[in-house]
C-alpha cells in the first residue's frame, strides 16, 4: 500500500506570484552586429566609403539594442554600432556586493587561500618566484641570470595574467619588514610613481594705508600633482582596465514589457548615459579632424573630488588630496574599493597666515 504522501502527483516548476519573485540583476542584452546590415541600407553613404578625414557631418540613425528582462534598451545617436561595447564584460558579479548562486550550494572551502598565504607578500606562486628573481644575486644581472629568468617564464606553471597587475612597490614595503595591518600601507607613493611639482603663485592683496599696497606675488607654495593626460593614457592603455569603459554614450530607454507601444522613459544612472556626455560626443564626432587622423574620436570624462586629512594625530595640519575616478567606467565597478579604481592625482596644501614664510612675507610688506 502506497504512504498518503504518494497519492497526490508531484508538481514541479510551479510559479511564485510575482510578489514574492526576486529578479536577480541582469546585464543588458550584447548588440546585435548582424542588425549592421539591415540599418545601412537605408543609408546613402556606406561606412566603409565615408573619408575619416572628412568635416561633413555624418548621417544619423538611432541604431538600438534587444531590450532586456527588465526592457531597457541602448540607443546610439549614430549609424554604426560602437567599436567596444564594455557590457559585453560585465559578470553577475559586477552587479553585486556577493557572489550568490541560487538553488546551488555553496562550494566546499578548499585550501587555496591558505596556498597563496605560503608565498605572502606575493599573491601567487608566479609572483613569488618572479620576485625571488629580481632580489636574488647581484644588482647586475648576468647571463645566467637572464638563463634563470628564462626558466620562470618559460614554466609551464608561470601564469602571465598573475603579475600584470601586481602592486609591486607595496610588496616591497611588505618584504622591508612593515607588515602591520594599518591600511596607510595600501598608500606607497614612490620616485618613479609619476609625480610633478609646480610652483604655485597667488597675488596678496594690501590696502591703501600699507607702506606697499597694491597686489603682490607670493610664491611659496607647491603643488604636487600627476599629469592627468598621463593617468588616462596609462588606464586606456592597459587592456585589462580598458575593457570596462564605455567610450561611446548612448541613451538608457525603458516602457513597460508588457505594453510595446506604450511611452518610452529615459533612465538615469550613469554618467555615460546622461545628456551632457551625448552632447559633448556629438560635438566631438561633428568637429574638424586631424589631417591624416583615422582614429576613433572618443570622450574621457573626470570626475574629480576631494575632502579634508588629516597629518598628524595631535594638531591641525591638514592636506586636501585629489581624487579622481573614469566617468566611463560603471558606477557599479567605481563603488567597489577592490577593484582599485580611484586615482590620486594632486594634493592642496592649505595656506596658514601663521606659517613662517607667509608672515615672514606680510611683515616684509607691512612693517609696524
Amino acid at each position: 500500500m502506497l504512504p498518503i504522501a504518494a497519492w497526490r502527483t508531484r508538481q514541479e516548476n510551479i510559479q511564485l506570484p510575482e510578489h514574492y519573485r526576486d529578479v536577480l540583476p541582469c546585464p543588458s542584452q550584447n548588440l546585435p552586429p548582424n542588425l549592421m546590415l539591415s540599418l545601412q541600407q537605408g543609408l546613402p553613404l556606406a561606412a566603409s566609403q565615408v573619408p575619416a578625414a572628412s568635416c561633413q557631418i555624418k548621417p544619423s540613425l538611432p541604431i538600438r539594442s534587444p531590450p532586456n528582462i527588465f526592457g531597457l534598451v541602448h540607443q546610439y545617436a549614430g549609424y554604426e554600432f560602437p567599436s567596444h561595447d564594455a557590457e559585453d564584460y560585465v559578470m553577475f558579479e559586477d552587479l553585486c556586493n556577493h557572489s550568490i548562486v541560487v538553488g546551488e550550494a555553496s562550494p566546499p572551502r578548499d585550501s587555496s587561500s591558505e596556498a597563496a598565504n605560503c608565498f605572502f607578500p606575493y599573491p601567487n606562486s608566479s609572483s613569488y618566484h618572479l620576485g625571488n628573481w629580481f632580489w636574488s644575486g647581484r644588482a647586475q644581472k648576468s647571463q645566467a641570470g637572464i638563463r634563470a629568468l628564462i626558466k620562470i617564464v618559460g614554466d609551464q606553471g608561470f601564469v602571465p595574467s598573475d603579475v600584470c597587475h601586481n602592486k609591486w612597490d607595496q610588496i616591497n614595503v611588505l618584504l622591508a619588514g612593515d607588515l602591520g595591518t594599518n591600511d596607510d600601507n595600501q598608500w606607497v607613493d614612490t620616485a618613479d610613481e609619476g609625480w610633478h611639482a609646480t610652483d604655485v603663485k597667488i597675488h596678496v592683496p594690501f590696502h591703501s594705508r600699507t607702506e606697499n599696497p597694491g597686489m603682490k606675488i607670493y610664491s611659496g607654495i607647491r603643488l604636487y600633482h600627476h599629469l592627468l593626460v598621463a593617468v588616462m593614457k596609462e588606464w586606456f592603455s592597459d587592456p585589462h582596465d580598458f575593457q570596462y569603459f564605455h567610450i561611446e554614450p548612448y541613451d538608457l530607454l525603458w516602457k513597460l514589457p508588457v505594453d510595446p507601444s506604450g511611452t518610452e522613459f529615459r533612465v538615469h544612472g550613469e554618467l555615460y548615459t546622461s545628456q551632457s556626455f551625448l552632447k559633448a560626443h556629438n560635438d566631438l564626432q561633428q568637429s574638424p579632424r586631424e589631417p591624416g587622423c583615422q582614429l576613433e574620436h572618443v570622450i574621457c570624462t573626470f570626475m574629480l573630488w576631494s575632502d579634508a586629512t588629516h597629518l598628524t594625530s595631535f594638531g591641525n595640519a591638514r592636506l586636501w588630496p585629489i581624487y579622481l575616478y573614469f566617468g566611463n567606467e560603471s558606477k557599479y565597478r567605481r563603488g567597489k574599493p577592490t577593484l582599485n579604481s580611484c586615482n590620486h592625482v594632486a594634493y592642496f596644501e592649505k595656506v596658514w597666515t601663521s606659517s613662517d614664510a607667509l608672515s615672514n612675507f606680510m611683515a616684509e610688506l607691512t612693517p609696524l
